[in-house]
């Protein structure tokens, strides 16, 4: 049951009257009142399947009778069959466990170890057809196959090989991958070397990245691609020599750059202007002009110079730090 189910005490109260259901169909790991469960966000780890309306079914649903609403009967509802909608928005708030097809329509709801059982089997059929685990946010990428048998138990264990801001990069290089692969129809997980070579390409000749924007991107299909063969990826002579083409076509491109200034012209202009010695600041102009010229640093190297009295000493012919 999603969000706007009912309140619950009166779901424990049904649960304990007629059985607890395997799945809950449109749910959060925040929301889920069963472990199983089945999430709008494809970004949910936990769930057992996204987007529930898109799966084919084969179940039926146990409804809960409200023709005697008003009565005092405390006898069990009889279940009435229909299949699950998959076009629907919105389910009614009533269902409270699935029936296979294949179970006996003569069977009551209280056949909980036969309901279970082709349950689990159907998940599980379901599940190797349909669910993929999202591997940090990166849709159907080589690490869903190798981490399909893993528990959430350990799975946090090999996330931790990349921190949160660094696939949040790649997460955009990794879509740009499924973008091109699908415009012209390629395996996202099995591609070519040739093929990765030709959107290395393609990244510098018509999305005009830059060279060191292109290795991130390279990186980012030889690790989620196909894992198994990263390394050949990274080291082929294809794509290493793109990767040479690219960067030599971003060096020609750039200008020489001309010298900023000149030491002998600042000299001069020193020279010709003294500072005046009553002013503060022209004084620490003066000195800190020196310094540069002296040390070769940088001014903002001058944040981390101290000048209270015990790390200066002031003279009448020079100041030493």
């Amino acid at each position: 049951m999603p969000d706007w189910h009912l309140l619950s005490s009166i779901t424990d109260i049904i649960f304990e009257k007629w059985g607890i259901p395997e799945k809950d169909l449109f749910a959060t790991d925040q929301s889920a009142v069963v472990p199983t469960y089945m999430s709008l966000s494809p970004k949910d780890s936990k769930a057992v399947f996204h987007n529930a309306f898109s799966q084919i079914w084969r179940y039926h649903l146990g409804w809960v009778s409200s023709s005697n609403s008003n009565s005092k009967s405390s006898a069990a509802p009889e279940p009435c069959h229909r299949n699950v909608p998959t076009s629907s928005t919105k389910m009614e708030k009533s269902v409270l466990a699935w029936r296979s097809q294949e179970q006996n329509k003569g069977s009551t709801i209280h056949d909980k170890e036969s309901w279970r059982s082709l349950d689990r089997l159907d998940d599980q059929q379901a599940s190797s057809r349909h669910q993929k685990p999202v591997f940090r946010g990166l849709e159907n990428c080589g690490w869903d196959p190798l981490l399909i048998d893993w528990n959430e138990e350990v799975l946090p264990l090999i996330r931790l090989a990349w921190c949160d801001s660094t696939m949040k990069t790649y997460e955009t290089a990794w879509n740009s991958w499924l973008t091109w692969c699908k415009m012209n129809d390629i395996n996202t997980t099995v591609p070519t070397l040739q093929q990765v070579a030709l959107y290395l390409s393609y990244l510098c000749v018509h999305k005009k990245f830059a060279y060191r924007t292109i290795l991130v991107h390279k990186s980012v299909v030889a690790t989620f691609s196909n894992p198994e063969l990263g390394e050949r990826i990274s080291s082929h002579p294809i794509v290493k020599s793109i990767l040479k083409a690219v960067s030599l076509k971003g060096s020609s491109a750039l200008k020489r750059k001309s010298e900023v200034w000149n030491v002998e012209t600042l000299l001069s202009c020193m020279k010709k202007n003294l500072p005046d010695r009553n002013s503060i600041f022209q004084t620490s102009m003066y000195t800190a002009l020196l310094l540069l010229l002296a040390s070769g640093r940088r001014i903002h190297d001058f944040t981390l110079l101290s000048t209270g009295n015990e790390f200066m000493e002031i003279d009448s012919n020079y100041v030493i730090f």
